[in-house]
């Protein structure tokens, strides 16, 4: 049992905050939603549309109003309904208003009705376009053209050389943590070390791309993988599939390096925040693995999950069975359909709790040898002492490259949302407030490992 002190004052604050009922989710009321869909109907009424597209049009807005009455009166602005209103918003979004856009292109009012439905919640989300990796912004359709490419080249990889020869996997760095605990700024960091190789990104597809590791075949129970998965034939397809995409620092592929020139042993660096749930499952696969936790003051690192969930942009299933809303994002923790009437800060501070949680157990089950723990503040205040702590620690060879980076403060991280400030999860105070209470074990233990 771990025992941390706690600031009385601090206590007081968060205690009293939690009294406060979030009841103030800022969406219509049912009854504005009906005059919004009146106003609609008086529009179409001077609308010479073909009656086959009017009863359509007009079966649509019905339907959306009912199922909006029904969340209303089942959650009324509390913020549990916030998943099922941001559903509702989406589909009115997607299928209703570009057809009123369309046949009521002429009408000026048409947009001041439209306006207050697609425009609820926006305030709750920031959503960044998606960029690439040099930071363009991605269209749906460059997206979708990214994805079609990256299909392709994976079956060309899977046919392409059968007798491709794998290099041993030289204890093996795994950067495990929650999401959104800063992992991608120290995956960055550490992948400019001239004796490391990666994938370039998270693994998700070279993982799950195996059927037998596919929650889908749990019955999407969760992300959770034990040394019992690592069978002799998923450790060898799985260690293929890294080397397929394996590249250096300078963006070299192992693939494209000549037979006689290409490394026989290399040291792997891998981060996914899904691996959470997969230590065991990991050491088994590399028995020598090395494994970095990195973890995060619980108010930020929830606030940057609340943060994601909103953005849109860290879907990990769509649609998830079971799942009575539209989307799940980040990873798929035991227990998650218990959270179907759970506001979004319940969904994200069980995720944190759960991969924590996870984390502690499974590596302290290790030899000590085999892990250290980073705290983020650390990495983000004193980066040069605590990547040193980090080389040292796995045995990481510095070089000029290296000690100009750690000169200087660190550069923001791909995945970032907004810009980092050290109060930022303050904005989600009062929702915060909610659960931190039913985190102190975790939050002590995580004290514990200063």
């Amino acid at each position: 049992m771990f025992i941390v002190e706690n600031d009385p004052d601090e206590m007081c604050r968060t205690n009293s905050l939690a009294q406060v009922p979030l009841n103030d989710l800022p969406v219509l009321t049912a009854a504005e939603i009906e005059e919004q869909v009146a106003a609609i109907y008086g529009l179409l009424e001077n609308c010479s549309l073909p009656q086959g597209q009017l009863e359509q049009l007009t079966e649509k807005l019905a339907e959306f109003q009912s199922q909006w009455q029904a969340v209303f009166t089942k959650f009324g602005q509390n913020y549990r309904g916030e998943l099922a209103y941001r559903d509702l918003i989406g589909e009115f979004s997607r299928k209703i208003a570009p057809l009123l856009q369309k046949w009521l292109s002429s009408s000026v009012a048409i947009q001041e009705i439209i306006n207050p439905i697609t425009s609820m919640l926006s305030t709750l989300s920031p959503s960044p376009p998606l960029r690439g990796k040099e930071g363009e912004m991605l269209s749906l359709h460059q997206r979708k053209r990214l994805l079609i490419a990256k299909k392709k080249h994976q079956s060309q990889l899977e046919v392409e050389d059968k007798n491709l020869l794998i290099p041993e996997f030289e204890k093996p760095i795994f950067i495990v943590s929650a999401p959104r605990a800063g992992s991608s700024l120290l995956f960055e960091t550490l992948a400019k070390f001239p004796d490391l190789w990666t994938i370039g990104d998270e693994s998700h597809e070279i993982i799950e791309g195996i059927p037998a590791l596919h929650p889908a075949t749990r019955n999407f129970s969760s992300n959770c993988l034990d040394e019992g998965d690592a069978t002799p034939e998923i450790s060898a397809t799985l260690r293929k599939g890294f080397t397929q995409q394996l590249q250096n620092r300078e963006g070299v592929k192992y693939l494209n390096i000549a037979e006689n020139e290409s490394p026989n042993k290399i040291r792997f660096l891998e981060k996914t925040p899904k691996n959470a749930l997969r230590v065991p499952f990991l050491k088994a696969v590399f028995p020598d693995a090395l494994f970095i936790y990195l973890y995060r003051d619980a108010r930020e690192n929830i606030s940057s999950l609340l943060e994601g969930w909103r953005s849109h942009r860290f879907i990990s299933y769509q649609p998830l069975p079971g799942w009575e809303h539209s989307q799940w994002s980040f990873l798929l923790v035991p227990g998650w359909s218990s959270l179907q009437e759970s506001s979004l800060v319940e969904i994200a501070a069980y995720q944190w709790k759960m991969a924590n949680s996870y984390l502690i157990e499974d590596l302290q089950s290790l030899n000590p040898s085999c892990w250290c723990s980073v705290n983020y503040r650390d990495l983000i205040e004193h980066p040069g002492q605590t990547i040193n702590h980090i080389a040292q620690f796995a045995q990481l060879h510095q070089d000029k490259q290296i000690e100009q980076i750690l000169s200087q403060p660190l550069p923001i991280a791909q995945r970032t949302l907004s810009a980092p400030r050290q109060e930022k999860w303050r904005k989600h105070e009062r929702e915060l407030a909610t659960v931190l209470p039913d985190l102190e074990n975790i939050i002590d233990c995580l004290h514990y490992l200063k």
